[in-house]
Protein backbone atom coordinates (compact mmCIF):
# COMPACT_ATOMS: atom_id res chain seq x y z
CA UNK A 1 0.00 0.00 0.00
CA UNK A 2 2.99 2.29 1.06
CA UNK A 3 4.30 1.79 -2.60
CA UNK A 4 1.15 2.41 -4.24
CA UNK A 5 0.72 5.89 -2.53
CA UNK A 6 4.41 6.63 -3.40
CA UNK A 7 4.27 5.74 -7.00
CA UNK A 8 0.84 7.71 -7.45
CA UNK A 9 2.51 11.25 -5.62
CA UNK A 10 5.28 10.71 -7.82
CA UNK A 11 3.34 10.76 -10.67
CA UNK A 12 0.90 13.61 -9.56
CA UNK A 13 3.92 15.49 -8.23
CA UNK A 14 6.91 14.83 -10.47
CA UNK A 15 9.00 17.80 -8.99
CA UNK A 16 8.63 16.20 -5.74
CA UNK A 17 9.92 13.40 -6.97
CA UNK A 18 12.99 14.74 -7.61
CA UNK A 19 13.66 17.10 -5.17
CA UNK A 20 17.37 18.05 -3.88
CA UNK A 21 18.87 19.80 -0.87
CA UNK A 22 19.35 23.24 -1.67
CA UNK A 23 21.55 25.29 0.55
CA UNK A 24 21.22 29.23 0.75
CA UNK A 25 24.14 31.36 2.71
CA UNK A 26 22.77 34.21 3.93
CA UNK A 27 25.06 37.05 2.76
CA UNK A 28 26.38 39.01 6.23
CA UNK A 29 25.30 36.25 8.07
CA UNK A 30 26.92 32.82 9.44
CA UNK A 31 23.70 31.00 8.92
CA UNK A 32 21.96 29.54 5.71
CA UNK A 33 18.64 28.43 5.50
CA UNK A 34 18.32 25.28 3.68
CA UNK A 35 15.09 23.53 1.92
CA UNK A 36 14.37 20.37 -0.13
CA UNK A 37 13.56 21.97 -3.83
CA UNK A 38 13.35 20.76 -7.38
CA UNK A 39 16.73 22.31 -8.97
CA UNK A 40 16.27 25.95 -9.41
CA UNK A 41 16.62 28.36 -12.38
CA UNK A 42 16.21 32.16 -12.64
CA UNK A 43 17.90 32.72 -9.66
CA UNK A 44 17.40 36.34 -8.21
CA UNK A 45 19.39 38.33 -5.36
CA UNK A 46 19.01 41.93 -3.99
CA UNK A 47 20.89 43.55 -0.84
CA UNK A 48 20.62 46.48 0.58
CA UNK A 49 22.09 46.95 4.73
CA UNK A 50 20.43 44.19 6.53
CA UNK A 51 18.13 43.17 3.75
CA UNK A 52 18.51 40.25 1.22
CA UNK A 53 15.58 38.51 -1.20
CA UNK A 54 16.38 36.13 -3.00
CA UNK A 55 13.74 34.93 -6.01
CA UNK A 56 14.36 31.47 -8.14
CA UNK A 57 11.98 29.02 -9.47
CA UNK A 58 11.80 25.63 -11.24
CA UNK A 59 8.01 24.92 -13.47
CA UNK A 60 5.74 25.47 -11.73
CA UNK A 61 7.65 25.51 -8.07
CA UNK A 62 8.63 29.23 -6.98
CA UNK A 63 10.47 29.95 -3.85
CA UNK A 64 10.80 33.82 -2.81
CA UNK A 65 12.64 34.32 1.00
CA UNK A 66 13.05 38.02 2.69
CA UNK A 67 15.98 38.38 5.54
CA UNK A 68 15.00 41.33 7.55
CA UNK A 69 17.08 43.17 10.07
CA UNK A 70 14.97 42.69 13.44
CA UNK A 71 13.02 45.38 14.60
CA UNK A 72 13.95 45.39 18.43
CA UNK A 73 17.36 44.46 20.06
CA UNK A 74 16.50 40.57 20.69
CA UNK A 75 18.55 37.46 19.69
CA UNK A 76 15.75 34.79 19.11
CA UNK A 77 12.33 34.74 17.89
CA UNK A 78 10.88 35.05 21.32
CA UNK A 79 12.80 38.46 22.61
CA UNK A 80 10.04 40.97 22.96
CA UNK A 81 9.43 43.71 19.95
Amino acid sequence: MNRLVFVLLAVLFPAGAFAEQTNLPIPGEVWQISFDSPPLSQHEEARKEGVYAFRANSGRFNISLFVERPAGPGMTHNDPV
